[in-house]
């Protein structure tokens, strides 16, 4: 079993306790924003039109990128099987129709294809879905659907039942939030404890005799005959300044919870779909005390009345990181790559081709989104 000796708590170690505080902010930069769920529920959930079939259709993928809330390729395995599968139905006519050529196999956009054939979109995707169960393509989706059926009536428009139902989610996630801390603080505690780590190690999973004379003799609790000072309530303090460039970066006031998250430097959906997880000033508060840090962020977006940032806020970012001059000292220039047009027309509108995953124009290699070949 191995050992921790003295020198894993040195003094060097124990003065960055601020690193305490960046592991408690991860586990509380994962929690959902209240007005966030409210606003998911209300409007990505319950106010969307169901689908033809009754069906609640929702695109997660999507959704985690408006709300801020915590994705297969087609690939064709046997050529035997395929050669088995029936091609005469209109719905796997629209999918073999619709399906587009590309580098690395074929790839379809269901809704799309939907809308252009005729044909419903849950029977396309009930098409792919039993290739793939039936072991004649592996699949590989992107702007997933999620389907639920509808057992009772949707609480659509009824706001005191929406917000319930909001608060009930938070609260969840904010008891999963403080069990997650209660856990890191029990690390803590294991760790500079009065008894042999060995020795507590084994008899947390229940092997009190692991360890000869509940002493391992090499880790710092043996070596010394005592626990590791250390003080779990270090906190470090909220730098003005660093906040407000913070706030001048992060223009949205809706979420406080995401401007909270760009601070210490923890990714989310909105985030990256704004590119500021690329931005200089991403993480330049990791350590600091998170209760501390929220409030103040939070009085600052109470204060704007909890509105988003305005269309193009950030756009600056993409213009930045596309020329290659983010932090304007840089001199790096770009050259923009070939891209292919292999499968569509220059209009961008499908390509109507046969779909011959097996053809000698056939390729082999595995992409986003795409049918390929079979293996050899």
């Amino acid at each position: 079993m191995g050992s921790l000796r003295s020198s894993s708590f040195g003094p060097h170690s124990l003065r960055s306790t601020n690193l305490v505080e960046c592991a408690e902010n991860f586990a509380r930069g994962d929690t959902i924003n209240e007005n966030a769920l409210q606003l998911w529920l209300t409007a990505g959930v319950f106010g969307v039109p169901l689908a033809s079939d009754g069906a609640l259709e929702a695109n997660h993928f999507e959704q985690s990128r408006v709300y801020d809330i915590r994705v297969n390729d087609y690939t064709m395995r046997d050529e035997q099987l395929w050669k088995k599968v029936d091609k005469n139905s209109k719905e796997v006519k629209a999918v073999l129709q619709y399906a587009q050529s590309k580098s690395s196999g074929y790839q379809i956009d269901l809704s799309l294809a939907a809308t252009h054939s005729g044909v419903p979109r849950v029977d396309l995707t009930r098409v792919i879905q039993t290739w793939e169960l039936s072991g004649i393509v592996e699949c590989k989706a992107s702007q997933v659907r999620h389907r639920y059926r509808v057992l009772k009536e949707l609480p659509s428009g009824k706001p005191e039942l929406l917000s319930a139902i909001a608060n009930q989610l938070h609260e969840g996630q904010l008891a999963a939030e403080y069990e997650a801390i209660e856990k890191i603080q029990g690390v803590l505690k294991f760790a500079t404890g009065d008894e042999c780590l060995a020795h507590s190690l084994a008899v947390y999973f229940g092997d009190e005799k692991a360890v000869p004379h509940a002493s391992c003799g090499t880790c710092t609790q043996c070596l010394t005959g005592e626990g590791v000072t250390f003080n779990p309530n270090y906190t470090a303090t909220v730098d003005p300044v660093a906040l407000r460039n913070v706030l001048s970066t992060c223009l949205d006031r809706d979420d406080p919870r995401m401007v909270a998250r760009f601070a210490i430097g923890i990714t989310s959906p909105r985030l990256t779909a704004a590119k500021l997880t690329s931005h200089a000033l991403f993480g330049s508060m990791a350590g600091v005390d998170w209760e501390q840090l929220y409030m103040l962020i939070n009085a600052e977006c109470a204060a704007a009345g909890y509105t988003p940032a305005p269309d193009g806020s950030y756009s600056h970012l993409s213009q930045r990181r596309a020329s290659g001059t983010y932090g304007g000292n840089s001199s790096k220039t770009t050259t923009p790559k070939a891209t292919s047009t292999r499968g569509r027309s220059s209009s961008g509108s499908y390509q109507k081709k046969s779909f011959t995953p097996y053809g000698s124009g056939s390729s082999r290699g595995r992409g986003r989104g795409g049918y390929r070949g079979g293996r050899k």
